[in-house]
């Protein structure tokens, strides 16, 4: 057989086997959030581990890593399993600061997000630096976006009081206040984009 044609096909099986990983990759993300929606975690974890494929989504566009990344550490978190999930968030946010447009959304939801994990873990005033990195975002957030924000703030402000981080304190006292300012609405667990 002629080398270029053995080359060609070669080729041709290789490009064949990438395009049905990627499809793979594609559908079982859109597998995970559906799970998520549903509140099926632990499916949507295994769905979203497979959305990254075997090399942890290193040959995905940043943009599409880094918004799997979120989802799976949003999972993670939901099931408890914190050091994961802060592993994960921490890889989206690098991402997400990378990128040319560093006052996008998914940047204030990682923030947000990882601020919870530091919760999760005890680690206030670490988590306190993420969340105040998060409030310049609070304006773009939904309605239930920003009343889980106040929630978290109003979590936040007991427990830096407690630690004697006053000052702080007062301030996450008065984003909350401001973002509850004349609304009514319940708070909602902070949403996966």
């Amino acid at each position: 057989m002629n080398h270029k044609l053995l080359t060609a096909i070669t080729l041709t099986l290789l490009l064949t086997a990438c395009d049905r990983q990627a499809a793979r990759m594609t559908e079982a993300a859109e597998k995970c959030v559906e799970a998520m929606r549903i509140g099926a975690d632990e499916i949507a974890e295994e769905l979203c581990t497979m959305a990254l494929g075997d090399n942890d989504g290193a040959d995905l566009k940043p943009e599409i890593r880094s918004q799997r990344l979120y989802r799976l550490g949003h999972i993670k978190r939901t099931l408890a399993k914190y050091p994961e999930a802060q592993g994960l968030i921490a890889q989206s946010l690098e991402i997400e600061e990378t990128l040319s447009d560093s006052e996008n959304l998914a940047r204030g939801h990682s923030l947000l997000e990882m601020s919870l994990i530091m919760a999760a873990l005890g680690q206030w005033e670490q988590g306190a630096t993420f969340l105040e990195r998060a409030l310049p975002f609070a304006g773009q957030f939904s309605e239930e976006e920003q009343a889980s924000m106040a929630n978290i703030l109003r979590h936040y402000a007991g427990q830096l009081e407690k630690l004697q981080q006053t000052e702080l304190a007062s301030r996450f006292r008065a984003a909350h206040d401001g973002l509850t300012e004349g609304k009514q609405s319940t708070p909602a667990p902070f949403e996966a984009y």
